[in-house]
């Protein structure tokens, strides 16, 4: 039966009618072998209620169940019909009606083994189907009174168990079950517990006169007895919380009851005891505070002279007086045992106990701190996270003494990562005593970012809450942190210098509050906030500080340019866009509008014009966005890359228009220039209108088919190549799929690709060729795409807040190492752990660490994202959006022929489909159009060391 209680049902397959007649036959076999083997068999797959003859089996089993002698057999059978009426989840009323009657006949007439096996299953039918469940509350006990006074303590248990959960409510179920707490059996006494904690689930008040059954069952000598004691204490003690009890209320006298068994035997009890303690509620203040009272009692266990044997207890002789006053006094250092107990799961559940009272008392909050702060010194890990994280709830509420402070300080330089995080964490929340103090702390952060340059994006909101709490002492640090004197002159900073970035943080954080700081920083911090407010925005706040404006650098404008930069981009304010910028959009917007009517040779000169204007806009705007990474400056990077792609636009159709000869030269490099450009620009930037994100694609599009043109001029058109079939297959996929989506999203095409999109799929290579010749005029729209590049910009000069961003990925580890190379054994492969932050990007699926080899060979590797990353995404502030990620990177010897140096950074991966993807393309610089780089480029030198054998042992040695 051992064996058969651990066999694990298969999953549910069909069988056919021939075998379930097999099946049934053997069933219904007088050989009880035949039986056996037929029952164990569906106990290994059970039938369903639509499976074929699943009345007529079920029917059968409970049969045999009234009718077979043997034991064994009979509880197999048992076994069956619950298993076959509880997973299924729509079984008739009348099924689970059937089963449930035939099991209550057999109450009466089985032995004491199968007897227990039909209680169980009735209390199992009847909590899955309780609408099966029709008893009276006098038909209940008549039916089951023989099994509730059984001399066999498992039928006894199980018939307790039974009325717990499945009498009907009322009154005298309390009355029933209530004996029972002190039955002489343990397991008994254990289902009596369990039995009342259900009625309190089932809405049944409890009374009052359990409580003293209760505090006699937190005495006994059986460990799951005391568990479930525990649990009922707690039910009854809060239903009648303020009922005076002797001196005391009910809730206090319950509490230090509780606080005793922190001392039990049992780890599991004093894991349960310490867990309630946190869960009560309304607890005197002197009671809470005696848990923190270190003059504890003796933490010896003995077993009371009035235990007898494992479950039995004499229940005629009371509780020695010494064992009822451990229990009465209880309180005293009870938190304190639980902190210094063996296990870590019970100082664990102390801690986080100790964190839950704090919550609700300000006073309890003030004395615990300094318990939890000793728990940070605990040999394990697991617990001194636990401390800290529980301390960071309610740290607000405690001050750090000097000592506190280096107990915590000291934590900062722990090899593990979520140590040093959980700490990090800890210094955002509790308050410093002195300025003296802050500056302490803030020198030790500043050593953690040398040591640990990983937690430098971590320690910067740990110093930004550091000088939003200290204000008041940030003023008094100012020249400390700075390095400056007031007798001289100050030197400038490096705004690169992590140390540094991080204490512009902090007083800047410092400033806000207390506007006194301003007047002490030295002239170059004005620049210095106003680039660090670009690149972190949730980090640095916006000050009231005099900053020399951009416009104030540029020369004047005349009222009619400035009229019309102000008819076509608006007024601006914020440095969205220069005056030059704004210069050169007016003088597009100008040729333009007089681009009508046009003649072969003011053609000429439109192309020239428009090809200077936007070289100028592409200068003027990347320029201008290499300080720093803010939404306005993604913008304007993004103006300046589709501005470049224009360029090229335009080039091939100034071209085609002018010198056909050269175009066909030129497709080639200037199709895969474009499909470039186009993969970067929408692999790079997130938040992408939709309408902007179909010219991008129409874009792709016509540099495929100038790769078309390409193809064609190298081979006759007549001609049906290979190459020219496949890639006129691929144009005719990529205009149903621009139509497709189009359609799907409702935007409108641009007149060239709309006639494109139209061409018809059944012709032939040389009919598709010519149409598609005659069609580049038209699909190389360049005065749409100029109008509409025009229309962008005044959009978002309109409308500034943007949800564009541009993608931005910065590498944390490992550091670049070219004069330095990393050795590593030749024999074991060597791996990198690389870690970036990701900003404005969500979509991770297709990003890859990507490692370039000195032999041009290139690896991918997958990256993942970090587990404690959730906490640090600010979903309030758009802006301030990143990801950290990791990727591990192995790189084994077999791979370098010697010293080498890497070349590392994180890309995009982009597919073959022409809405997401660059496309499908079979040339050789195909890969580069695969891999958008969305990085820098980090250089790693490493050499690999070659040793024999005989070094090894005698390094070893």
């Amino acid at each position: 039966m051992a064996m058969l209680r651990k066999r694990q049902r298969s999953p549910m397959a069909a069988r056919s009618v021939t075998q379930v007649k097999f099946l049934l036959e053997q069933l219904s076999s007088t050989n009880r072998s035949v039986a056996t083997k037929a029952v164990l068999a569906l106990l290994s797959c059970p039938l369903t209620e639509e499976s074929t003859h699943y009345e007529l089996i079920l029917r059968t089993v409970l049969h045999r169940i009234t009718t077979d002698p043997d034991e064994d057999f009979q509880m197999l059978c048992i076994r069956l019909a619950t298993i076959m009426v509880n997973e299924r989840r729509d079984v008739s009323i009348t099924t689970v009606s059937t089963v449930t009657k035939t099991l209550m006949t057999t109450v009466g007439r089985c032995k004491k083994r199968p007897l227990c096996q039909v209680l169980n299953a009735l209390r199992t039918v009847w909590t899955t189907h309780p609408e099966s469940m029709n008893l009276s509350s006098l038909e209940f006990c008549v039916l089951f009174s023989a099994s509730l006074s059984a001399q066999n303590a498992k039928v006894r248990a199980a018939a307790v168990a039974l009325a717990g959960t499945c009498w009907p409510v009322d009154g005298e179920i309390q009355k029933v079950l209530s004996p029972y707490v002190n039955d002489r059996d343990g397991l008994v006494r254990t289902a009596a517990l369990s039995g009342l904690a259900e009625l309190h689930n089932r809405g049944v008040r409890l009374d009052l006169s359990l409580y003293k059954r209760i505090i006699k069952a937190l005495q006994d000598d059986v460990s799951s007895v005391r568990l479930y004691a525990l649990h009922l204490l707690f039910l009854v003690c809060h239903l009648y919380a303020d009922t005076p009890w002797g001196q005391e209320t009910l809730i206090d006298d319950a509490f230090s009851k509780v606080c005793g068994m922190v001392r039990d035997p049992i780890m599991d009890v004093r894991a349960r005891a310490c867990q309630l303690l946190g869960q009560f509620r309304g607890v005197s203040m002197q009671r809470l505070l005696q848990t923190l009272d270190k003059e504890r009692l003796d933490t010896s266990h003995s077993i009371p002279s009035n235990f007898l044997a494992e479950g039995d207890m004499d229940i005629s002789q009371e509780p020695v007086e010494e064992e009822q006053r451990a229990l009465d006094i209880g309180s005293l250092g009870a938190f304190v045992a639980g902190l210094e107990d063996e296990f870590l799961e019970v100082r664990i559940t102390s801690i986080y106990s100790i964190r839950d009272l704090s919550l609700h008392s300000a006073e309890f909050a003030k004395r615990s701190g300094e318990y939890l702060l000793d728990m940070f010194n605990d040999e394990v890990d697991e617990v001194r996270i636990a401390a800290i994280h529980s301390l960071t709830k309610y740290g607000n509420q405690t001050q750090l003494t000097e000592n506190q402070l280096y107990i915590i300080l000291a934590s900062l330089d722990e090899e593990s990562r979520d140590l040093r995080r959980a700490m990090q964490r800890l210094l955002t929340v509790v308050k410093m005593s002195s300025a003296e103090a802050v500056f302490t702390c803030i020198e030790a952060l500043l050593k953690n970012i040398r040591h640990f340059p990983i937690d430098r994006l971590h320690i910067y909101e740990s110093i930004q809450k550091l000088g939003q709490h200290h204000a008041a002492y940030a003023e008094f640090l100012v020249e400390r942190l700075l390095n400056v004197d007031p007798r001289f002159l100050a030197v400038e900073n490096d705004w690169e210098d992590k140390c540094y970035i991080a204490t512009v943080i902090f007083i800047s954080n410092a400033a806000v509050s207390n506007p006194r700081i301003i007047s002490l920083l030295p002239p170059y911090m004005s620049r210095h906030l106003h680039f660090l407010r670009d690149r972190f925005p949730s980090l640095v706040p916006k000050l009231e500080l005099t900053i020399v404006s951009e416009q104030s650098h540029i020369i004047a404008l005349s009222t009619q340019t400035l009229q019309r930069i102000q008819r076509t981009t608006g007024t601006d304010q914020e440095g969205f866009i220069s005056a030059e910028l704004a210069i050169h959009i007016s003088h597009l917007v100008s040729l333009l509008n007089q681009a009508r009517d046009l003649t072969l040779k003011g053609e000429d000169q439109f192309y020239k014009q428009a090809l200077t204007i936007l070289t100028s806009v592409v200068s003027t705007s990347a320029s201008s966005s290499q300080s720093s990474e803010s939404n306005y400056e993604s913008i304007r990077q993004f103006i300046s890359d589709l501005a470049s792609i224009l360029c090229l636009l335009i080039h091939a159709q100034h071209r085609f228009m002018m010198n056909r000869s050269e175009l066909v030269q030129e497709s080639r490099n200037l199709s895969l220039r474009i499909l470039s450009l186009c993969c970067q620009l929408q692999h790079s930037f997130t938040g992408i209108p939709l309408p902007l994100t179909v010219t991008v694609i129409e874009m792709k599009i016509f540099a495929h088919l100038l790769l078309f043109v390409s193809t064609l001029s190298s081979t006759n058109v007549n001609s049906r190549t290979e190459a020219s079939r496949k890639q006129m297959q691929r144009l005719l996929t990529y205009f149903s799929d621009l139509r497709e989506f189009s359609e799907q999203h409702h935007l409108t095409l641009s007149p060239g690709m709309d006639n494109l999109v139209s061409l018809n799929p059944e012709f032939s290579l040389s009919q598709f060729a010519t149409s598609c010749f005659n069609s580049i005029p038209g699909s190389l729209p360049a005065l749409h795409y100029l109008t509409n590049y025009v229309d962008l910009i005044d959009n978002i000069s309109a409308n500034r807040k943007q949800a564009l961003q541009k993608i931005r990925v910065e590498l944390l580890s490992p550091e670049s190492s070219v004069d330095v190379p990393r050795e590593f054994l030749s024999c074991v492969p060597l791996v990198i752990e690389l870690c970036a932050v990701i900003h404005h990007c969500q979509d991770l699926g297709r990003i890859v660490s990507r490692v370039q080899f000195a032999d041009g060979s290139v690896r991918l590797y997958p990256i993942a994202v970090d587990s404690d990353t959730e906490s640090y995404l600010d979903s309030q502030d758009a802006d301030s959006l990143r990801i950290e990620v990791r990727s591990m990177i192995e790189i084994k010897e077999t791979a370098l022929s010697g010293p080498s140096t890497l070349r590392i950074d994180l890309v995009w991966q982009t597919t073959a489909d022409i809405i997401d993807g660059s496309g499908d393309l079979s040339f050789d610089l195909a890969s580069e159009l695969r891999m958008v780089p969305l990085s820098a480029v980090l250089l790693y030198s490493i050499k690999p060391i070659r040793i024999n054998q005989s070094n090894v042992i005698l390094g070893s040695s």
